[in-house]
Parts: structure tokens; sequence; C-alpha cells
């Protein structure tokens, strides 16, 4: 075993022991243990490597090892493999034996043999079972004699066993009866206890009371006994009378109005859906092509698969706009969505900075916005328009362009 050149002492388990292959030069940190378990497999069979590098594959035990053991005292020290092989106690030749499989020596009271693995205890057993044979085979001698003996005996205990074979029936019968009566009120409990659980499904909840269903399970309408519909807030009748009327949304209508919140348009006292995607609905719906007219916009791929995007459109709003705002999504030659390679996303955020006079041209140029070799299509449907006065607007652009 290696000993430390400062301190004279050996590895311990906690020391940081380095790796290094020296065919790629990657490191990999192990311990005192995982190398001498590399050691004892190297022992069964030493013409094969045990250990090879994750990293390029090549083999790592191959005598000219780079391991480097930092002792506890801070002292470097440079070794190879067999230097961490523990140092081995003499032992007597009397005290070993061949393994039957591989014929190398082991320790005679050894279970298996730590070369191949061999399981001594296969031929120690067929010693001990010869033995145990003999040991029942004289034992059954002497269990014959004694037999003899007893029989007599065994004769007057019969006639008192058949009496009390009577009284241990009578018992027998008597505490079946004491079982069936206990199952059979336990059986009456539980129907009892059933009888006022909510009858829905398997739900172990308690009925309110009034109803059948718990209270997990009852319309939360105020007075409403009925269970609640598959959407979990309201029965059928209360569904319709309250949540909002978009499929399969459960939230509850805004006061005088047939659509929730969210479903509502943004616009103060209006009470329609809002429009696909934006938040006013089509009556107050912003038509941003009449805010930004004479637009025109394409894109290419370069040689890397870089979209180059091109924007122009003409200043329509009457104020002059700081940012020009929207999302362009990427499609591919048959319509569906594919995604940016780097930002992993089909939907790629632009910017176009201003100022930009009334009249003006909002412009971008050769600019890179994604990298997709597939896209053959952008669609822009929102734009948001930020003006110099502090003030935004959001509305519906709904153009694409195909290549």
């Amino acid at each position: 075993m290696i000993k430390c050149s400062k301190c004279n002492s050996i590895p311990d388990e906690n020391d940081v022991i380095g790796w290094k292959c020296k065919s790629c030069g990657k490191a990999f940190k192990v311990t005192k243990s995982k190398l001498q378990n590399v050691l004892m497999r190297k022992a069964v069979n030493s013409e094969k490597s045990c250990i090879n590098c994750p990293v390029c594959k090549n083999t790592l035990d191959d005598g000219n090892e780079c391991i480097v053991w930092k002792c506890s005292c801070g002292n470097t020290n440079t070794a190879k493999l067999i230097d961490f092989e523990e140092e081995k106690d003499f032992i007597p030749k009397s005290n070993l034996i061949k393994c039957p499989e591989c014929g190398r020596k082991i320790l005679n009271d050894s279970r298996l043999c730590s070369y191949c693995g061999y399981l001594l205890e296969d031929e120690t057993g067929r010693e001990a079972k010869k033995q145990e044979n003999v040991e029942i085979k004289e034992e059954d001698i002497k269990s014959h004699e004694l037999n003899k003996g007893e029989f007599d005996n065994k004769q007057e205990s019969l006639q008192d066993a058949s009496g009390k074979k009577m009284l241990y029936g009578a018992c027998v019968v008597f505490l079946l009866i004491f079982i069936i009566i206990v199952i059979a009120a336990a059986i009456a409990v539980t129907a009892s206890e059933n009888a006022k659980k909510c009858t829905l499904g398997s739900c172990d909840n308690y009925k309110m009371e009034g109803s059948e269903y718990c209270k997990d399970h009852t319309c939360k309408a105020d007075g409403c006994t009925i269970s609640k519909s598959k959407y979990d807030t309201y029965c059928y009748t209360h569904e319709q009378e309250l949540c909002c009327s978009v499929e399969d949304c459960t939230s509850n209508k805004i006061e005088g109005g047939e659509y929730c919140y969210f479903h509502t348009c943004e616009k103060s006292g209006c009470y329609n859906k809002k429009f696909f995607d934006t938040d006013y609905c089509l009556d107050h719906q912003v038509d941003m092509r009449k805010k930004l007219t004479s637009s025109s916009f394409y894109f290419m791929l370069n040689s890397a698969g870089g979209i180059e995007f091109d924007f122009s459109a003409k200043n329509s709003t009457g104020k002059e706009i700081k940012y020009v705002r929207f999302n362009v999504e990427l499609r591919n030659a048959v319509g569906d969505l594919v995604k940016d390679e780097i930002k992993n996303t089909s939907s790629v955020s632009v910017e176009i900075v201003g100022p930009v006079k009334s009249g003006g041209t909002v412009s971008m140029s050769n600019k890179i916005i994604g990298y997709c070799d597939t896209c053959a299509r952008i669609d822009i449907d929102d734009i948001t328009i930020i003006y110099t006065d502090g003030t935004s607007e959001t509305g519906h652009f709904g153009y694409y362009y195909d290549r």
C-alpha cells in the first residue's frame, strides 16, 4: 500500500484521489475502496481490462496508470493502481485450500472463492448432510425402542381423549355461534354508516344535511342539494345560469353579461365576447392594418439557416411612435409550427425602435430573428404600438408571408 512521502500515512476512504486518462486527459474522482475493487476484479482475470475511460473508451488499468492522491496532511502523491493494493498478513499453508472451480488457494473457512465466486458451501454441505443422516439413523433406533414402552400408555390415554373431544366439539360450536353474531352486528353497523355517506361513486365523505351528497360533490349554488356536474362547480341547471357561456369554461359570468371576466371584452361597458387571442370583441378590435398602412414584410434563409427579416409600414396613427412590438410565428411548408433552433420556441419576439413621426416609415431590414432551416412561412397576428406620449394600443394585424 502506498504511503505519503511527507507524513508516511496510507490513504483514507475520505481522501481525494483522482485518476487521469492518458489518452484524452480527462480526470475522474475515485475512492480508495473503488480502486481496491478494481484490483480484486483484475485478480480474477488479469488478462482483461476491468475499466475503460467513459469519455474516449480507452483502457485505464493498463499497468501504467496516472493516479494522484492528496493526503490529509496536504501533500500530493502520484501512484499506479497496484500501489493501492492492501498488504496481506502471512497465512500458514495449513489454513489454505484449493478452490474446486478455479484451483486457486483460499482460506479454508471461506464461504465462497474470492477469485471466481464459487460457492464453497456446496462442498461442505455434502459432508454435513452425510453426518446428519448417520445421526438421524441412530436416533430412529432409539425412538423405536422407546415406542414399544409407550404403546401401552397410549391405549389408556385414548379413552380419556375421546371424552375430551366431545367437550372440545361443544366449545367449538358455541364459538362459531358467537363469531356469527359479531359479524352480523358489524355488518349492520357498516350498513348504517354507509347510509350516512355521500352516494356519489366511492366517496367516503358524509352527506350534507338535506342532500344525498357531501359538501365536495354538492352544487355550490345557495339552497341547491343536487350533485355537481362534470365541471365540479354547480349542478347542470345552475351551471347554465351562472357559468361562462364559453364551452368548457367553469368561471362565473360577470354581472350583466354572458361571459366571465377572462372572456369578456375589456372595453368599458361592453359585455361582448373577446375575439380569438385578443383583448377586445370584434366591435372594439383595433385594426392595425389601418394604423400601419402600405405594410410589407418578407424573409429569406441564409446559408446558416438564419431567418433574415424585413418589415416596412407607414405610420398612419397620427401620433409619434416609440416602439412597435409583435411576435412572429414560424411555420413549415405545410403550415405546421416549427421551432427556432436556439430559443427552442415557435414564436419569436420582434421590436422595431423609433421614434417614427406620423407619416414616417416603420422599418427593419435584414434582421436575423432566429435560426430554422425548415421555416417556409411566417405569421404576424397582433401588433402593439407604444407612443412617445406614454400611451399604447394593441390590435389585430393578421398577415403572413409564404416564401
